[in-house]
């Protein structure tokens, strides 16, 4: 079909205007196109119709592209979006100007061994990333392969689509599939006998997928293998004159020799590729980490091989030959020297004078290239992708201390300990290299690293007072004033920075965070809008995720919920694996009374690929709200989930954390008998004692468990281990407990209203137990004002899913508040707390006392109200 007779020339799908047709394949075709709201080009992918015929399929495809798309590679070919308009159902994905590996293979028919290895680098490093994320391609190949030719580096396409092509082929195979033979372990492949023109893919399987067995990561080892024997020789590895024949020989045959004659290809090859090509998955190599370091080997023989033939080429040349040559390769590197210099030391950026002049501790070009982008998505909270661009600036460059400290922070941020200590010991190495304000700035992280607050903030303030104009040493002083919980300092030196550039991204996003730890949400709610401003205006949405959950949150705090979850959602549609926006967009929908979208919210959260912690954490959520929607069986249910992923990862700190989770249920169900139960079975798994190893909840837990059966002595002694083993708030918890089981009201009241008057971020709901204990002793002493203030306080939180026992308080303070406009008298307002209360508890769970409670104190407001009219 000609461009002319195209139908989807000129058309519009959805915000995007198709110019030009690029291919097409038995996936569908694809499409240049015109993002009219970002104003981007962009590539559309149109799915062939027989790929989207099993909607069970298509939604796995729609799952694993978006788990892909969220990984942000520089070698992943990213995915914006997919979509279905007028039964066209299409992929939106970044759009690169070059060629596939595919086309140049063609071209070239083979290619040189530093391109071949230049090549593999970059697809090692993709795989390697997405690997980590779950993510496996299950289809490598040159086709999907884009070279771009203005960078000149790798894309990694189609994430997803081969998995899709397989499960809608199974479908339509069934049991009806045409063998060659009755006893072949073969059917017939969507990929290679539905579609034209794809007959290729089918050389690329590994065993396993000829097979129709279990896949894993090392699937795409295999094919790396045979797509590095084409790349080197110009020929794939086997052949068949049917596909049938094809794959049998995959299963069962041994790969050819890479043949060396005639091709100047070096012996280091060789082992490589046997490796990955083993016909079992455990006989391969077992990650593409291991790979790359052998191809690092391959890099070096290169190396050494060329600089033997210029020796050789040198001696048969004359005495003036060499002479000429000599003087012409000191000229080349001359300049080569000069280009990598202008790279490394000028390079030009449009943000910051910083960018512009460092760093000075590396003379890798590419190195510094790869620094650039980790340095651009970390001023846009773009983790994932700064930790990739990093980790492969310090591959380029292992003496480069500053990507080295910058990829140790990322790294404790994701809990990643150890991988943080190998950065910052190789930071370590190379400090007496450096000097000046990048030698201070290096310390800055390095003390950072090793918690030495204070030693941390004098380093990057000596970096600032040697340059004056680097944003990067003001970033770390921020950062180190921070961690020193000295919010207005942190707030002055990154005005400092807004000072230098007003368009910072990163900045704007300090001072909202900045701003919210110190309780003010108004201010930052401005400067969150300001970074979501110049996110959208830039026109590249890298990180516009998190400033959409930065917006959202804020106003989810504020009580503007329709703001709040219009703003989450859009979060989420950029990046659905964001658990914390998924967690505040629960919590918004649930505090505004729809549990049905906060249970679809968590859902889909759930249906995401999630490493254990991620999905454990989830379940905590689910868990809360149910605990929040009265739904209690649900509740236990999914903190069982929640803590079986714990008690294999033997976290003895989570699951001590989690017994909060069951215990404060069984606690409202009168139920002291499973409490014991829980405190038994955490004591016999870590041999904890009352005195050394316990954690807050197991002393608090044992404190209430004494209370409840009546043991004051005992009680008083748990009361004496939470004020010498935790600060004041647990403490005072602690006597505020035993005043209330002796009825000491007045005690409570002194003892506890300065402590809540020392809260300045009541939408947190950190302050919740205290104010509740705090509003009961009021009430309980008949200072009903003063309890409904301290009740409308605590109502102000909206962190309700940070802790199960906070969203469990919020339920309670309100049947309390209910509780204490009845015995005023004030029976209507009594009476709107009573409904405010089954919004939430609609679904509840019958049964429960304290819905019980509050079924008969509706009835009987009812009753009261209707007998005064």
């Amino acid at each position: 079909m000609s461009e002319a007779q195209d139908k989807f020339i000129g058309a519009t799908l959805s915000h995007f205007r198709i110019e030009a047709k690029l291919g097409e394949g038995g996936m569908g075709r694809v499409y240049k196109a015109i993002d009219v709201r970002l104003r981007r080009p962009a590539a559309l992918k149109l799915l062939s119709p027989a790929l989207i015929r099993d909607e069970k399929a298509l939604k796995h495809f729609q799952i694993e592209a978006v788990a892909a798309s969220s990984i942000n590679h520089p070698n992943i070919c990213t995915i914006y979006e997919i979509d279905t308009v007028r039964s066209n159902t299409f992929i939106a994905m970044e759009y690169v100007d070059g060629q596939t590996l595919g086309e140049l293979l063609t071209q070239k028919g083979r290619l040189p061994q530093s391109q071949v290895l230049s090549i593999l680098e970059q697809v090692c490093a993709a795989l390697s990333c997405a690997h980590e994320n779950g993510i496996v391609h299950q289809d490598i190949k040159p086709d999907n392969i884009m070279i771009s030719g203005e960078q000149n580096r790798v894309k990694v396409m189609d994430f997803g689509l081969a998995k899709l092509a397989s499960d809608t082929a199974k479908r339509e195979a069934g049991d009806a599939a045409t063998m060659d033979s009755e006893d072949s372990v073969f059917v017939p492949d969507l990929v290679t006998t539905t579609f034209s023109g794809l007959m290729g893919t089918a050389a690329y399987m590994s065993p396993e997928q000829a097979k129709r067995e279990p896949v894993d990561y090392r699937t795409d080892i295999y094919s790396l293998g045979v797509m590095t024997f084409e790349l080197l020789t110009g020929k794939k590895p086997f052949s068949g004159d049917s596909q049938i024949t094809l794959l049998e020989n995959i299963v069962s045959s041994r790969p050819p020799a890479l043949q060396r004659k005639g091709l100047h290809i070096s012996a280091r090859w060789i082992p490589i590729i046997r490796r990955c090509m083993q016909k079992r998955p455990d006989d391969r190599y077992q990650s593409v980490k291991e790979l790359r370091r052998d191809l690092s080997g391959v890099g070096k023989s290169i190396k050494a091989e060329n600089n033997l033939f210029h020796k050789i080429k040198d001696r048969l040349a004359g005495k003036k030959g060499r002479l000429l040559l000599s003087a012409a390769a000191l000229l080349m590197l001359a300049f080569f020297a000069a280009f990598n210099s202008a790279r490394v030391f000028n390079h030009s950026d449009s943000t910051t004078r910083a960018a512009q002049s460092f760093p000075a501790s590396t003379t890798s070009s590419q190195a510094y290239q790869y620094f650039l982008d980790g340095q651009k998505s970390l001023w846009r909270y773009d983790v994932r992708a700064a930790v990739s661009s990093f980790q492969m600036a310090v591959e380029a460059d292992n003496s480069f201390a500053y990507a080295y400290v910058l990829l140790g922070m990322l790294l404790r941020w994701q809990n990643r300990k150890e991988d943080m200590k190998m950065c910052q010991a190789a930071a370590q190495k190379q400090l007496p290299n450096l000097s000046g304000w990048e030698k201070q700035l290096v310390l800055g992280y390095l003390y950072y690293f090793k918690d030495e607050k204070i030693e941390s903030r004098n380093a990057f303030l000596k970096a600032i007072e040697l340059d004056s104009t680097c944003i990067d040493c003001y970033f770390g002083a921020s950062l180190a004033y921070e961690r020193l919980y000295d919010f207005g300092s942190a707030i002055m030196i990154t005005q400092k920075i807004i000072d230098i550039d007003s368009t910072n991204i990163a900045a704007f996003g300090n001072m909202s965070d900045m701003y919210e730890w110190q309780g003010n949400i108004d201010a930052a709610m401005r400067y969150a809008k300001k970074q979501l401003d110049l996110i959208l205006a830039s026109g590249d949405m890298a990180g516009v995720e998190g400033a959409y959950e930065s917006f959202g949150r804020l106003n989810h705090y504020l009580g503007a919920d329709s703001i709040a979850i219009d703003n989450l959602i859009k979060s989420l549609h950029y990046d659905p694996r964001n658990r914390d926006a998924s967690r505040f967009l629960a919590e918004a929908y649930a505090l505004s009374g729809n549990i049905e979208k906060a249970e679809q919210t968590l859902e889909e959260a759930l249906s995401m690929p999630l490493k254990p912690q991620e999905r454990a954490n989830i379940y905590q959520y689910y868990g809360t709200l149910m605990t929040f929607s009265g739904q209690w069986v649900s509740a236990i249910e999914h903190f069982g989930k929640k803590r079986q992923l714990f008690r294999r990862e033997n976290d003895q700190k989570a699951l001590c954390v989690g017994l909060i989770d069951v215990c404060e249920l069984y606690f409202e169900l009168r139920k002291p008998v499973l409490v014991s139960r829980e405190i038994q079975w955490y004591a016999s798994q870590f041999g904890v004692d009352a005195s050394e190893g316990a954690c807050f909840q197991y002393v608090d837990l044992n404190l209430r468990l004494a209370l409840s059966e009546g043991k004051m002595k005992e009680a008083q002694k748990w009361s004496k281990i939470l004020s010498s083993l935790y600060r004041e708030s647990g403490a005072v918890l602690g006597q505020a407990r035993l005043a209330m089981a002796q009825e000491e009201y007045a005690e409570i009241v002194s003892a506890l209203t300065p402590i809540v008057a020392k809260e300045t971020k009541p939408f947190w709901g950190d302050y919740l137990r205290l104010r509740y204990l705090l509003a009961s002793a009021q009430f309980k002493s008949g200072l009903y004002d003063e309890a409904v203030q301290s009740c409308k306080k605590a109502l102000q939180a909206r962190h309700i899913f940070m802790n199960p026992y906070i969203s469990l308080y919020y339920i309670k303070i309100i049947a309390l508040l209910s509780e204490i406009y009845q015995a005023d008298g004030r029976f209507d307002l009594a009476l709107v707390e009573c409904d405010r209360f089954f919004t939430y508890w609609k679904k509840a769970d019958p049964g429960i006392p304290l819905l019980v409670e509050m079924q008969e104190r509706q009835q009987r407001l009812r009753r009261r109200i209707e007998s005064n009219l």
